[in-house]
Order: structure tokens, then C-alpha cells, then sequence
């Protein structure tokens, strides 16, 4: 296929060209044509073009093409913030225990950290262990509190999450968060610490 045809695909995707992105398609561009080793897919889903990504899915993308240690789903959370996009792919059959292959992240961290209530919900309903960890130890809880995120922490701690679970350097969600000054986590998090107690 001629580089500049799946150059035009990408950036099509990127543009949100759908009529333009069918007709690429439609004359013979692969769906999963590599532009520097990202997908259409992978493209679509940074610039945050809903239409691009289902289109694409509908004509049979991988859901779970790996790009720079990422697939769609853990791109859709992390790097595009879009619980639309995140909830598109789990429904089109993306694995929720997709991992980010250099340090074994979860989806559940990402979620965690950007506060995507929605999609922590899924996740975990899907069987998602709420104190996974990934290669450092930590866990979404430890994740959601460097982020400040209230209704993140309260919903993994109200699904279970071990408050005083520690990562690989002794650290738990309230050494992180006290040492970044996340008053909101230090709050709930100090709360909760209390109560359990008693």
C-alpha cells in the first residue's frame, strides 16, 4: 500500500474526516495501516474522534494493537481522558486487564488517576482486583490520591481498596499524597484511617 495513502488515513483519523476516512478504506487502505508504528485506531483515539473510532472498529481494527506500550483502551484513559472512548472500546470487546507493558500499569490506575468514576465501575465489575499493583507496587489507590481526586478514592475505598497497602518503597496512598501536597486525598484518606480504626 503507498506510504502516502495510509498518510492520508492517519491524518484523516486525526481530522475527523469520517466520509474521507471511509473512502480510504473503501479503495483499499488497511484498517490497521502503521504510520510510524501507531494505528489509525490509536490515532482516531488520541485526537478524541468518536465517529473515526467507531467507524474503524465497525470495519475491524485491533482493539488491541500495542502502540508504544499502549493499546486503545489504556490510551483512550490516559492519554485522551475520555471515558466515552474508554466505555466505546470496553463495549466493542476491548480486555479490561490490559496492561502498559513497561511497567505493568492497569487500566484501573489510569482510571483511577484521571478520577473516570464511570469506567473505574466497569473496570472492576469486570473483575478488576481493586489493589492491583503494577511493577512499583502501587495501586489505583495510591494512583487516585496523587491526583487529588476525592470521588476516585472514595469509590475504590467504598469497593475495598487496602488503605494501608504499600508499594515496592514502603510508601501507601497517604505517604503519596502528603508528600505532594493532595490535601483532598490527605483528607479522605486520614478519615477513613480513623475509622477504621475504631
Amino acid at each position: 500500500m503507498a506510504e502516502a495513502a495510509v498518510k492520508q488515513l492517519h491524518e484523516a483519523c486525526e481530522g475527523g474526516q469520517i466520509a474521507l476516512v471511509r473512502q480510504l478504506l473503501d479503495g483499499g487502505v488497511p484498517v490497521d495501516a502503521l504510520n510510524v508504528d501507531r494505528t489509525p485506531l490509536h490515532t482516531a483515539i488520541v485526537w478524541k474522534r468518536r465517529e473515526a473510532v467507531e467507524l474503524l472498529l465497525d470495519r475491524g481494527a485491533n482493539i488491541e494493537a500495542v502502540y508504544d506500550g499502549y493499546t486503545p483502551l489504556l490510551r483512550a484513559i490516559w492519554e485522551a481522558n475520555s471515558e466515552d472512548l474508554a466505555g466505546l472500546l470496553l463495549d466493542h470487546g476491548a480486555s479490561p486487564h490490559a496492561v502498559y507493558v513497561l511497567d505493568g500499569t492497569t487500566a484501573l490506575h489510569y482510571a483511577a488517576r484521571r478520577g473516570l468514576l464511570i469506567i473505574m465501575g466497569r473496570l472492576i465489575d469486570l473483575g478488576f482486583s481493586v489493589d492491583v499493583h503494577n511493577t512499583f507496587g502501587k495501586t489505583p489507590l495510591m494512583w487516585a490520591a496523587l491526583n487529588d481526586t476525592k470521588d476516585a478514592l472514595e469509590l475504590l475505598l467504598g469497593r475495598g481498596a487496602a488503605i494501608n497497602a504499600q508499594g515496592n518503597d514502603g510508601w501507601t496512598a497517604l505517604h503519596s499524597a502528603c508528600s505532594r501536597g493532595k490535601t483532598e486525598s490527605t483528607k479522605v484518606l486520614l478519615l477513613r484511617s480513623c475509622r477504621s480504626e475504631h
